[in-house]
């Protein structure tokens, strides 16, 4: 299944044109500098960006001075000798407004005129506008009246790349943080798509011109694969990492246990139970039952025997699904309602094939996970005496407490 995130983009191609209204209105009035240089009609001039680049006003090769008749038949021409695009008249003077706020401070409105579409900033006498993939401006101080080839339109924006796609870690149950690294990554419209594994709801969280970060819940383990494909289908950069079996270390005060989680059986249990991992429910609570050579159960009770609040919603019995209740494995407990399980869990001290799936009248317990270190903790557990207390039977007569469960993997 493909989760795809999509990315505005910028300009791409532009048309727009000017009228022959505007050059008359244009001839003999006055207009900003903006850093503009220029000693004739055929003089280049410069105008320089605010992010350093240098937007240079060169004349189309017409020495002409642009009124009446002469305009009409000047953009025409223009218009004629050059390739159709399809971005809009909007996308030019937005970038512009953004790239050179000086020169062209945001706030006029487009106008037409018997089709053609041109905006004009009073407050620096320029208007500005593009024919199809070529950029062009009139001013009558600036390019003395005539209109000004500035030259092709990805002279001006710079393309995309997308260099990496970078990630600190990526853990079952976890959210995942991935930054994807390049060149104007802002101005660009692609989408980011999982097309591998599962990483649920793609949210970008922050963005700038050389970095996106995307965040997601990544819910499956094994290869994960990431696209970048622009809009029109061609891949950018595609990417795969490995999502390691989740792994948490349960620390007591009697030792320390290394669990491995099996999602890919019991993935309803699994990210249950990080969930509350996660959250830091299990730290302080206690063993609070304990049969040698069954069971030992927890995740519920606090040293005091009270039973602990903010417990989840319960989650749907996973017991048939091939895993046994073998010594050293970790199953959800529950009451006698099949769907019950929420916090607590328990360690199986011995073989227990009783707690296995028989039948749907008889559908036993979930195992979830399995010890891969510090299975001898479980033989100490087994050497403490219980009694009953807080209205429990089987309680450790000294506290088994769980002073952290982390998860490292």
């Amino acid at each position: 299944m493909a989760y795809t995130l999509g990315f505005r983009q910028g300009l791409r191609g532009l048309s727009v044109f000017f009228s022959l209204s505007v050059f008359v209105v244009l001839t003999g009035c006055g207009g900003g500098t903006d850093g503009l240089e220029s000693s004739s009609a055929k003089t280049l001039a410069t105008v320089p960006a605010g992010s350093g680049e240098v937007f240079t006003v060169a004349p189309m090769g017409s020495a002409e001075n642009v009124q009446s008749a002469q305009a009409r038949s000047f953009i025409n021409a223009a218009v004629q000798n050059t390739t159709s695009t399809s971005v809009t008249a909007a996308d030019l003077f937005t970038w512009a407004e953004r790239s050179y706020p000086t020169l062209f401070p945001a706030g006029p409105t487009s106008q037409t005129f018997q089709g053609y579409e041109f905006r004009f900033y009073p407050s620096t006498n320029w208007y500005l506008g593009v024919s199809n993939n070529r950029v062009y401006v009139l001013n009558a101080s600036q390019t003395q009246g005539q209109v000004v080839d500035v030259g092709a339109l990805t002279d001006f924006v710079k393309p995309l790349s997308l260099s990496d796609i970078l990630v600190d870690r990526v853990s079952f149950g976890r959210q995942s943080v991935f930054r994807l690294t390049g060149e104007n990554l802002d101005s660009k419209d692609f989408t980011l798509s999982v097309t591998q594994g599962s990483c649920l709801g793609l949210t970008a969280i922050a963005n700038s011109p050389t970095a996106i970060f995307v965040s997601c819940l990544v819910q499956s383990t094994g290869p994960l694969t990431l696209k970048a494909s622009l809009s029109s289908g061609t891949t950018l950069l595609e990417k795969s990492f490995v999502v390691p079996s989740p792994r948490v270390v349960v620390s007591t005060n009697l030792g320390s246990m290394v669990i491995e989680l099996l999602p890919e059986a019991a993935p309803l249990s699994v990210l249950n139970f990080l969930q509350y991992v996660n959250s830091g429910f299990y730290n302080g609570t206690i063993f609070h039952r304990l049969e040698p050579g069954f069971v030992i159960q927890g995740g519920g009770y606090l040293p005091d025997v009270t039973a602990k609040t903010g417990l989840a919603a319960p989650i749907a019995l996973e017991s048939n699904k091939g895993l046994s209740n073998l010594k050293g494995t970790i199953a959800m407990a529950r009451t006698a309602e099949a769907n019950s399980a929420t916090s607590q869990f328990y360690f199986n001290l011995a073989d227990n094939p009783g707690l296995n799936y028989q039948s749907a009248s008889s559908p036993g317990y979930a195992v979830f996970g399995r010890v891969v270190e510090g299975s001898f903790v479980l033989d100490l557990f087994s050497a403490v005496s219980t009694g009953s207390e807080g209205g429990l039977a089987n309680v450790p007569t000294i506290d088994i407490i769980m002073r952290t469960v982390a998860q490292i993997q």
